[in-house]
């Protein structure tokens, strides 16, 4: 249930997310040793972030809704996002809440004709992510780690018991807008589906090597780790299974094709990282028919896009 940062975008997109510390650390409430600086994620991004906050007045999506809105939908008016997190100044970037409210806004206003009635769920997917978003997450609480672990590479997780959200630093400093907004759409799927994968998936694969599993072999305790390498690799086990990750590709998709009041970057930044969980993320990689043939849908290649050779991940037109 973890939307762990994908193992393979440290190394496929490392160019790309590269963070420099640019303040002291500063202190949050909860646990005591965590702590955070405000970092800049590359120019590209931090001009994404800010175009965010500009189009949307900082919460306030063109003038139409005001900051309760978001405070209210996601549970962000509680006390959880005071003491450091944000709460007393909500339109600092450099802070949690702040970052939260930008991703829940691109979330909702990604399309140019997004549905405002936030129980609207007609039209293409981009159009009511939002909603469907909202709809399902009771509350988001921040935190620093899964576990207090620092180093789980958690991004965040969602608690199918109550319906909430957790969100962890990473989440916050280790993704851009557009990926933040991509995985409140993962984290909400999972109220109505867990992942359900059988540990063949190749980012179980990945797992298993880091932590030298050797799981053809194993026994005891290190079988009961095997056999849950799956669900710690955030993987379903199809396409056709329709969770969590079929729901964050299909908005990167309608985000990459319909977005067209954000930036061809921002665009193409969905384009790219659909295609981390489709090549890794699924038992059975997913398929498509095209004039006749089945084959392998590839991160350029959903329908209606073309690609210059479906064995390479980031080989677009």
């Amino acid at each position: 249930m973890l939307a762990q940062l994908k193992l393979v975008a440290i190394v496929l997109l490392s160019t790309s997310l590269m963070f420099v510390i640019v303040a002291a650390p500063r202190a949050l409430a909860e646990p005591p040793e965590c702590t955070f600086s405000p970092m800049d994620l590359s120019s590209d991004e931090t001009d994404w972030e800010a175009e965010v906050f500009e189009i949307l007045q900082c919460g306030q999506p063109l003038g139409e809704h005001n900051i309760p809105i978001w405070t209210v939908d996601y549970g962000t008016l509680g006390n959880e996002w005071d003491e450091g997190w944000g709460a007393d100044d909500i339109c600092n970037p450099d802070l949690p809440l702040a970052r939260m409210l930008n991703t829940a806004s691109l979330l909702s206003f990604a399309s140019s004709t997004p549905n405002l009635n936030t129980r609207d769920f007609e039209g293409d997917f981009l159009q009511w992510a939002g909603n469907f978003t909202m709809l399902k997450t009771h509350e988001t609480y921040p935190r620093c780690f899964h576990g207090d672990n620092a180093e789980s590479g958690a991004l965040a997780s969602f608690r199918q018991s109550n319906n909430t959200m957790r969100l962890y630093l990473d989440f916050f400093y280790d993704a851009s807008v557009v990926e933040r907004a991509s995985l409140l759409v993962h984290e909400a799927r999972h109220r109505d589906k867990s992942h359900d994968s059988d540990g063949t998936c190749r980012a179980a694969g990945i797992l298993a090597a880091l932590e030298e599993l050797d799981c053809e072999n194993c026994s005891g305790s290190e079988c009961t780790e095997c056999d849950w390498l799956g669900f710690n690799a955030s993987c379903d086990s199809s396409w056709e299974f329709k969770g969590a990750n079929f729901y964050e590709i299909v908005w990167y998709w309608w985000f990459y094709a319909d977005a067209d009041r954000w930036t061809d970057d921002m665009r193409l930044r969905a384009k790219l990282h659909s295609g981390l969980p489709l090549v890794f993320n699924f038992d059975e990689r997913p398929t498509e028919v095209v004039d006749g043939e089945e084959r392998v849908i590839d991160v350029c290649c959903p329908v209606g896009f073309s690609c210059n050779d479906l064995d390479t991940v980031f080989s677009c037109d």
